[in-house]
């Protein structure tokens, strides 16, 4: 039952969804993987 619904529903979602839909949260995810390791990388004073 609940491997139905699993499967069910995401060929559906996907189904539905735009592509323009899917390249903003592919870029959404991008830029937030970048932003991320921007904030963990160590900051370096900045060259006099």
């Amino acid at each position: 039952m609940e491997r139905d619904f699993y499967t069910g529903i995401w060929p559906a979602l996907a189904a539905s969804t735009p592509d323009a839909v899917w390249i903003a949260i592919a870029a959404a995810a991008t830029l937030a993987v970048f932003a991320l390791f921007d904030i963990s990388a160590p900051r370096r004073p900045p060259r006099p």
